[in-house]
Parts: C-alpha cells; sequence; structure tokens
C-alpha cells in the first residue's frame, strides 16, 4: 500500500503537500505515490521504501504537521494561535502545526523539515536564471516583497488584502534598501512602483505574473517557481499572510530570514476575540 498524494493546487500548496507526505513516509515506512502535475518545475528526490501492506492514505492538504506520536516533542517556542480565514469563518488552533510559525518553529523542528524541502529538486532551467538574475540583481543583498492580492478568491481579496498594510511595513525599511518584488496580480505591481520608484523596485524582466490557487500555464509556472527561488535568496521577506508561496520561499532560503508579515485588520480583530474567549474560559 501507499500513500498518495494528490494536489493540483497552487505551487506552494503542492511543494507543502508532497514536504508533508514523504516526511510522513519516511517516518512510518511506506512509499509515497507523488500525482501532482509539476513535473516541468521539480522532482522529488525520494528514498526507495518498501510499502506497508497495511495502510493506504490520499493526502490533500498544505499542513506541515508533526504526527500524533511525536505529540510529546515540543513544537514551538511560545505557541502561537493560528487563525484561518474562510468564507467568513475561522478558528484558533495549534496542536502540532507549523503553518506560518516560522522562526517560532523549534530549531530542532526546523532542521528536520529541511531535510525534506531538500528533497525538491528544481529544474535546472529555473535554477540557472535564477542564478543569472540573483547575480545581475544582487539579490542577496535585497528585501524579497512577496504580494498575494487573492484576486482570483473575491473574498479574501476583499478581506484579507490591502495595500496599505504592505505601505506599512516596506516603508521602515532605509531609503537606499532596493526591493525584490514578487506579485499575482499587476494592480499591486503598479501601486509599489508608483509609491517607491522604479530604481528602488526590482523585478525579473519579461515575467509573467502568476502565483494563482490554479494556473497550469506552463511559463506561469516557471516564472512563480523562479520567484520563489528569487524570494529565497534575499536578505530578508516581506510576506503574505497565510500565503503557502511566501512561507515555501522562506523554507528554500534556509528558514533563517527575517521575514515580516503584515497581518489583515480582520485577522487581528479575530485574535482579540479568540485571546479574550480563552482568557474567560
Amino acid at each position: 500500500m501507499t500513500i498518495v498524494v494528490i494536489n493540483n493546487s497552487g505551487i506552494g500548496n503542492r511543494i507543502k503537500n508532497i514536504v508533508a507526505a514523504v516526511r510522513k513516509g519516511h517516518l512510518i515506512n511506506d512509499v509515497v505515490d507523488i500525482r501532482c502535475e509539476h513535473e516541468s518545475l521539480f522532482r522529488v528526490a525520494q528514498c526507495v521504501i518498501v510499502p506497508r501492506h497495511d495502510h493506504f492514505e490520499v493526502m490533500s492538504t498544505w499542513r506541515l504537521q508533526l504526527l500524533p506520536e511525536e505529540n510529546n516533542r515540543k513544537v514551538l517556542r511560545e505557541p502561537k494561535y493560528l487563525v484561518e480565514y474562510h468564507d467568513q469563518s475561522y478558528q484558533g488552533s495549534l496542536g502540532n502545526i507549523i503553518d506560518f510559525q516560522y522562526s517560532n518553529i523549534e530549531k530542532d523542528v526546523i532542521e528536520d523539515f529541511l531535510r525534506y524541502f531538500a528533497l525538491i529538486l528544481i529544474n535546472q532551467e529555473i535554477l540557472n536564471e535564477a542564478d543569472l538574475l540573483t547575480s545581475e540583481l544582487e539579490v542577496q543583498s535585497r528585501v524579497g516583497v512577496h504580494i498575494r492580492t487573492w484576486y482570483d478568491a473575491p473574498d479574501r481579496h476583499a478581506n484579507l488584502f490591502d495595500i496599505q498594510d504592505y505601505f506599512m511595513v516596506l516603508d521602515q525599511f532605509a531609503d537606499e534598501k532596493k526591493f525584490i518584488l514578487c506579485v499575482d496580480h499587476d494592480m499591486a505591481r503598479r501601486a509599489i512602483l508608483n509609491r517607491y520608484g522604479e530604481e528602488r523596485v526590482l523585478e525579473p524582466p519579461n515575467r509573467e505574473i502568476g502565483h494563482i490557487s490554479v494556473d497550469l500555464r506552463s511559463k506561469v509556472g516557471f516564472y512563480s517557481m523562479l520567484d520563489m527561488l528569487l524570494l529565497s535568496r534575499c536578505e530578508a521577506l516581506v510576506g503574505t499572510y497565510q500565503s503557502t508561496f511566501t512561507e515555501c520561499a522562506w523554507w528554500f532560503g534556509g528558514a533563517t530570514k527575517p521575514i515580516f508579515i503584515p497581518k489583515p485588520s480582520i485577522i487581528l480583530e479575530l485574535e482579540k476575540e479568540i485571546f479574550f474567549r480563552d482568557s474567560n474560559s
């Protein structure tokens, strides 16, 4: 039997799904059958494992979570709420989920998951382009900026996206600091360019803007993977709340880069509500 990975959503979701599945497969000594459309972007290195005959599971998720038998393992330095916003509903949860916790994750847990992110072997053509742009744009001395407008998800766009949130974070950087900008829609691109100027906002040339939930066009996939690599090589990251694209860029960068995530006002209110509820329970 086996663990079957089926996930044809965005690149960040696919990568996290694969990492979680391969890690689980290694821990329970089972084989992982990956059925995602990603071969033009990356392949996955796996150990050959004899499949368990008593186990079959389909994994289609974006969660990075320790297994139930790992519950005795300390996961976070200071547990923080994971507030999820989907169609005007939310929940406060954590357990041993490490999604979107970044530097709040214990060092040994980070090192463990990095072993599995290292199994994602990116297409050589994308790597070559990333190496060229890393040198030309001096990426390693820049601040990477990933903006997900959620334009393909109207409810999320209305409630989770506000360009002013990004301005508040980016305004705190010194005027001479340059940004590597990666966005999913031209409206966000134009807003950042208008505020900070073309001299300060650097972009990969001739790119196809993407990063949406499902987009199988090869050119969009190529430039999305390229964006993720460039972000991972920046000295610091400004990312999007609840974006697995931002999250994977942080992991590919070694999970050590300073990261700044503007929180939407609705999330701040939900956190207050959860804190008040739990403190009075």
